[in-house]
């Protein structure tokens, strides 16, 4: 399958989560590059990722999130740019 079919694969499931009838995505992303610095939405927490490429850890429904130091930190669709696509393990 080539990284269009798995990018086209992820946002329909991301775009049928919407409806009644969710679908979770075959594909997911494996390795993700951040577009700009991101810091934490929480007013409490200073973590910050830094624009570089992370190795994605991704739920069963394919939310994003990258590991600073032992904490998640969960990303918006807008803040990264997929490398590397992989088979959803937690299907």
């Amino acid at each position: 399958m080539t990284n269009d079919q798995m990018a086209l694969n992820y946002y329909k499931a991301a775009m049928s989560q919407r409806g009644n009838n969710p679908v979770k995505p075959e594909y997911v992303p494996k390795i993700i590059k951040l577009l700009r610095n991101i810091r934490s939405d929480m007013p409490f927490s200073i973590m910050i990722a830094k624009k570089d490429e992370y190795d994605a850890d991704v739920n069963q429904w394919g939310a994003v999130s990258v590991n600073i130091n032992g904490e998640y930190l969960g990303l918006k669709p807008d803040e990264f740019e997929v490398i590397e696509w992989c088979k959803n393990k937690k299907l």
